[in-house]
């Protein structure tokens, strides 16, 4: 891996840590969908979703340069990029049954509760890639 391209992957797992940790703290913003002024929260929940999910995407690879995009996807890359689809499916599958099984919250809506199952999804398989990828640099 050239100096480049490990600049570049260093920078694109910290920049995703932080993001991640973004999305798990717009948690704590309160969601309302029936009026028009919880649309932005939301419309910016959903962008900073798709974001991380583009980082973690092959396709968001895209935007370097070939030499740099050379140097970032190996196979080991890959390979975290596999491990992290796959813990953010067990977090999914955790996050679904502990909200199905809690008593104090049949109330809850269902796009309320897409939406933390959305956002424990993205954001530990977002955090698994990064922290893969950064061991992957320092050993």
């Amino acid at each position: 891996m050239t100096i480049g391209a490990e600049l570049v992957a260093r920078m694109r797992a910290i920049l995703i840590i932080l993001l991640a940790l973004l999305m798990i703290a717009s948690q704590a913003a309160p969601s309302t969908y029936a009026n028009e002024a919880g649309a932005l929260p939301i419309i910016g929940w959903f962008l900073l979703g798709v974001v991380l999910l583009i980082y973690i995407h092959p396709l968001g690879l895209l935007a370097w340069s070939g030499k740099i995009r050379q140097g970032i996807e190996d196979e080991g890359t890959a390979h975290n990029r596999a491990a992290a689809y796959c813990a953010g499916f067990w977090a999914s599958l955790i996050f679904a049954i502990m909200l199905f099984g809690m008593p104090g919250l049949r109330d809850m809506g269902g796009r309320e509760v897409a939406r933390i199952v959305a956002s424990a999804t993205v954001a530990t398989a977002a955090i698994r890639f990064a922290i893969a990828e950064l061991r992957g640099l320092y050993g």
